[in-house]
């Protein structure tokens, strides 16, 4: 994509007081300045990087330096953000209670839409652990049931009743 101008790109910004470039135009669903283009959405925070610092390169990401007084997300000021090389997955071997992650060992679970690995070993016993919980919870229901059944005293155990 071409890079816009920078005075087309601060015509679209309030300078704010601290120095953030604050985005006027539209926003993503997290709160994020982009800008729409001929191929879709750009992020504003990434238009402003390649237009007053220059290109950047396959795999890296702009991130926020997290400056003090920073308004976050709508600034597009490149003195705010940094760059953060390509992030290089790394296959985990053991988990954090030391059993190995490989083989029958490893148990694949999606949630929302995400695919992660997890020891089977500390999956079943957290089960375990969940179904003690809970089975307790159940007894001592039934016990509350036997005690408030018919013909039992409706008052707390311990209080005495007015004459």
């Amino acid at each position: 994509m071409k890079i816009a101008s920078k005075t087309s790109l601060m015509e679209r910004v309030t300078v704010g007081r601290r120095g953030c470039w604050v985005w006027n135009g539209a926003l993503s669903k997290e709160g994020y300045g982009v800008l729409r283009s001929g191929d879709g959405q750009r992020p504003a925070q990434r238009l402003f990087w390649e237009s007053f610092v220059g290109l950047i390169p396959p795999g890296h990401r702009v991130l926020s330096r997290k400056v003090p007084g920073c308004v976050g997300k709508a600034c597009c000021n490149p003195a705010h953000h940094r760059l953060q090389g390509p992030v290089v997955v790394t296959e985990l071997e053991f988990c954090k209670l030391g059993h190995p992650l490989a083989g029958d060992n490893v148990v694949v679970e999606r949630r929302k839409g995400r695919e992660f690995k997890r020891c089977r070993t500390c999956r079943r016993e957290a089960w375990r652990n969940w179904q003690k919980q809970h089975s307790l919870g159940k007894a001592d229901s039934r016990v509350a049931k036997e005690k408030t059944g018919p013909g039992a005293d409706p008052r707390p155990s311990g209080r005495k009743s007015r004459p």
